[in-house]
């Protein structure tokens, strides 16, 4: 059976910064599901999970709520269905209120928060999107409060991190930087890592891709797709989405687009835990895109950064083709 190939839905403007809240909520998914599995002690884990429900979550679906939600009729199943889920996950978080220490709960809320995030970006934004006039959906563009996620800013207990593998020193240099040169040493590194656990790379003959801009090549797995940790898989999402949602007219609004897929890569790269043949492929696939980024934050007429911006998105985009 063919796999049904992923096609990044591009998102009206009114709701672009839902759509980057929700990956931070899944980012949310994987940090409990993380410390579940390196056995972190549960309170910690909650303790965390409510913060970033109060500073998060909760602000996100009453907005969803007061922007979107009221323009539809009352009985439109699929709005129904999101306010069922929203106070359905606002009555487990008052369970963990009152046990934070209960893994249960947060196997629980963790299911459910992402089941109700695919929901609204598969299906409830679409549906907006298509009953909502422009013109109603631009008037809440102009009542939105622009922001960032801040949940992480002051807490010091990122039990997330606490099992990172040994050797990631040059991941960190990497983020601290937006340089390729810093880049390709973290490349290196991981290289030399890699050799050192006697993982061998090989060769690969089908669907191979071929950069303008380096000598590095993507092919598939022997005709199968490689595969990818769910934390890569999510971060992968934030990149695609700020590709899929953004609509620059000026150079500048390129380049500031270019310096926010690279703090997405960079978190990326921060975050992976992959090895082996599958993390080799991983770096083919970004090698071209952070170079094509470096040469658009040098571009300075319209036409070359369209050229590169371009060429940046379409390497973006096949990610899918070759990864699972």
């Amino acid at each position: 059976m063919k796999t049904k190939e992923f096609k990044p839905i591009k998102r009206h403007n009114a709701l672009v910064q839902f759509s980057r809240e929700h990956h931070f909520g899944l980012l949310l998914v994987w940090k409990i599901r993380e410390g579940i599995k390196n056995g972190i002690d549960p309170e910690r884990i909650g303790r965390y999970t409510l913060c970033f429900f109060d500073r998060e979550l909760r602000p996100h679906f009453l907005e969803e709520e007061n922007f979107f939600f009221g323009k539809l009729p009352e009985d439109d199943p699929l709005v129904l269905q999101a306010l069922k889920e929203h106070k359905s996950i606002s009555i487990i978080i008052d369970e963990l209120s009152r046990d934070n220490n209960n893994m249960q709960i947060l196997m629980n809320f963790a299911s459910l928060l992402e089941d109700h995030i695919r929901f609204e970006e598969r299906v409830l934004f679409n549906h907006l999107q298509n009953i909502l006039s422009n013109d109603e959906l631009r008037k809440t563009v102009k009542q939105q409060n622009q922001k960032t996620c801040n949940a992480d800013d002051e807490w010091k207990d990122k039990f997330w991190e606490n099992n990172k593998r040994s050797g990631g020193g040059s991941v960190q240099k990497l983020a601290a930087g937006l340089t390729l040169m810093i880049s390709f040493c973290f490349f290196m590194g991981c290289s030399t890592n890699e050799k050192t656990e006697n993982n061998k790379p090989e060769e690969h003959e089908t669907s191979m891709v071929h950069s303008e801009d380096s000598s590095v090549s993507l092919s598939l797995n022997d005709g199968r797709k490689w595969k990818a940790d769910s934390i890569t898989n999510i971060n992968v999402a934030v990149i695609e989405n700020i590709v899929s949602t953004s609509h620059p007219e000026t150079t500048d609004e390129f380049h500031a687009i270019g310096i926010e897929i690279q703090g997405a890569v960079n978190k990326l790269l921060q975050d992976c835990k992959m090895h082996g043949p599958d993390h080799e492929a991983l770096h083919h696939w970004l090698e071209p895109i952070l170079e094509t980024n470096n040469k658009l934050s040098e571009s300075r007429t319209m036409d070359e950064t369209k050229e590169n911006f371009g060429k940046m998105r379409d390497r973006i985009l096949i990610y899918h083709q070759y990864f699972e």
